[in-house]
């Protein structure tokens, strides 16, 4: 045998002993260039199924392959070597670990699901996080101190006594009045004057008198306003009669003008930019409105900021829609009201989004929002009993979860988590009849439910005299 057939032997050898062995010539070359990289480690991949003993094979002779598996190909055991499956070395004696067979399949890709699991399993397990009963004390927070600038109450002269049209003046102030005159005659005259009705331009009494109108029409309700007018045995309606004619009404309703021309043309301008004012055409209304309503009176320490709705389907950004409420469309008001009587302070409508202030306050949450506790760890199940209180205290953040007829969370920054409180609820006994049981409630339920009627109690306020006129522009239905 010459030198070259030797070494083409040796060659043949070394790579039928590699096929035997499941290995690639070319995949599973060892290499000396390439010395930084490093397998990843992980568990034995064993071609043996799971239950089948590996045989001394040290005879040297080819063992046969179990039944019911295919023999490796010899790529794609180079293959898994090569992407991170790290072989267990036989000579130390130690039995490897058989895995089993839906284990021991070659992953594929670069384990990215593996990963993410892991991940998801770590971040959905919090450590610290956990609800707490009323067995754990808790911490009672700093409470505020009520130092009110002026006596709460009303800010007028108490010994004095005021007429309807004094009290309607401290809103409606003459100032007030005087721009709106003024822009409705300019209004009048541009845009609704002919020269077969020429516009005539309004003093004061015919604005006082119109303001009356719509006053008197959210007391007594007709389906139009051509039938506060109306002649008939029905109605026949003296105090619009005396007053005004319904001509002169429509046609102040339809030229009312509460900003100047020239304010909405320069606004006009600026529209799609940061300096548009969206309330421009409300704006010497508006802001009058709120400042008389802070100054006319002083609320006491308790409050409530809640939702209120004006109804409009007009064409406007700052139309929004709610779902559960009464009114769904329309203009949405955040209303500052005092919990005693209903009294609106101060109220502003919303336009977007807007820095917070910081400030005491407990309501309502829903668990989707962020921030809320995602802990599952001693929550409420199906079976805990009316009245069970949970708990988690973030800093001065309260999260509280209590089981009425229905679950409730709230959050607070001034209660302690529970105390002794408690109401009494109807339930039924053990002889299925019905009894009073007094329930645990936490301290923040109990505040939230004395004074979070203070919107709703000016709501129903409003209610009794509302006007609803449909008008053509947008910004007349906030003045009714």
């Amino acid at each position: 045998m010459s030198e070259k057939d030797s070494e083409m032997s040796c060659i043949n050898s070394v790579a039928e002993d590699m096929f035997l062995e499941g290995g690639d010539i070319i995949l599973d070359k060892k290499c000396d260039v390439d010395m930084d990289w490093e397998p990843v480690t992980s568990a034995p991949v064993s071609k043996w199924p799971h239950g089948v003993e590996q045989q001394d094979n040290s005879s040297g002779e080819e063992l046969p392959f179990p039944q019911n598996s295919r023999r490796p190909r010899g790529r794609g055991q180079g293959r898994g070597k090569g992407r991170g499956v790290e072989q267990q070395d036989s000579s130390s004696g130690e039995e490897p670990h058989l895995p089993t067979p839906q284990n021991s399949r070659r992953q594929r890709g670069r384990g990215r699901g593996k990963g993410r699991g892991c991940s998801q399993a770590r971040s959905t397990s919090p450590s610290e996080e956990r609800w707490n009963d009323v067995d754990v004390p808790d911490i009672t927070p700093p409470q505020p101190t009520f130092r009110p600038r002026n006596v709460p109450g009303t800010q007028l002269i108490r010994t004095a006594t005021y007429t309807a049209l004094q009290l309607f003046q401290l809103f409606f102030t003459n100032s007030v009045l005087k721009k709106i005159l003024q822009n409705t005659n300019n209004c009048g005259s541009t845009h609704h004057s002919t020269p077969s009705i020429p516009w005539i331009d309004l003093t004061m009494q015919d604005m006082f008198a119109f303001m009356s109108l719509v006053v008197y029409m959210g007391v007594g309700k007709c389906f139009s306003f051509t039938d506060y007018w109306c002649g008939g045995y029905l109605y026949s309606l003296l105090f619009p009669r005396r007053v005004m004619t319904g001509k002169k009404f429509l046609r102040i309703s339809l030229s009312l003008h509460l900003s100047s021309s020239v304010g909405d043309a320069a606004n006009d301008e600026r529209r799609g930019t940061g300096a548009y004012n969206h309330l421009g055409k409300i704006k010497p209304l508006y802001k009058e409105m709120r400042d008389s309503c802070r100054r006319n009176y002083h609320p006491g320490q308790k409050i409530a900021i809640d939702e209120r709705m004006v109804a409009s389907k007009a064409r406007t950004g700052l139309k929004q829609y709610m779902k559960n409420k009464p009114v769904c469309w329309g203009y949405k008001l955040f209303v500052l009201a005092d919990s005693r009587n209903g009294y609106t302070w101060d109220f502003f409508v919303r336009e977007g989004a807007r820095q917070t202030v910081r400030i005491w306050a407990c309501g309502t949450i829903r668990t989707n929002r962020i921030g809320f506790p995602r802990s599952k760890v001693n929550i409420l199940v199906s079976k805990s009993p009316r009245g069970s209180i949970r708990w988690i205290r973030n800093g001065s953040l309260l999260f509280v979860h209590w089981r009425d007829t229905r679950d409730v969370f709230l959050c607070s920054t001034l209660h302690s988590a529970h105390a002794e409180d408690t109401v009494q609820r109807r339930v039924k006994g053990a002889d299925r009849q019905w009894q009073l049981k007094d329930v645990s409630v936490p301290p923040v339920v109990k505040d939230y439910n004395r004074c979070m009627g203070g919107v709703d109690h000016s709501d129903a306020l409003i209610g009794y005299y509302k006007v609803l006129h449909k008008t053509q522009r947008w910004y007349k239905t906030p003045l009714h």
